[in-house]
């Protein structure tokens, strides 16, 4: 894959963020903060709100998961709160299971999964069901 061509796409409006997860691959745990430190705060590619609302509303809409990608009252509470100056993934293909930076706090569910930058151990995530109907 060209980098030009993936900021070329990137900012297109039917683009969202997302990862295959696969095991060994450095996105699977860097995907969302690269998005942030690389095409948002470094390339200024995308701006703050477009990569939110692409890795949360708009991927939740297109998907059809309801009660997802949109803090409001009855819906789902997956929230993150990072640092803007220190947020960035560090896997790599040596070392894929490195955790990104600068994330504060992450629920997952309405539970606590990083508090004030460190993992609590917490496994609130379940799978989603895609109805097609």
């Amino acid at each position: 894959m060209n980098a030009k061509d993936i900021e070329k796409f990137m900012v297109q409006d039917f683009v969202v963020t997302g990862s295959d997860g696969s095991d060994g691959h450095p996105r699977k745990y860097g995907t969302f903060p690269r998005v942030l430190h690389e095409y948002v705060f470094n390339k200024h590619v995308l701006t703050l709100p477009q990569a939110i609302q692409r890795s949360s509303a708009r991927t939740a809409a297109i998907l059809r998961l309801p009660q997802r990608g949109v803090l409001t009252v009855g819906n789902f509470a997956d929230i993150i709160a990072f640092d803007t100056a220190t947020v960035t993934d560090r896997s790599t293909y040596r070392e894929p299971r490195q955790l990104a930076t600068g994330m504060r706090y992450v629920l997952v569910n309405g539970t606590l999964a990083v508090d004030a930058g460190n993992y609590t151990g917490a496994m609130a995530g379940r799978a989603l069901r895609h109805d097609s109907h």
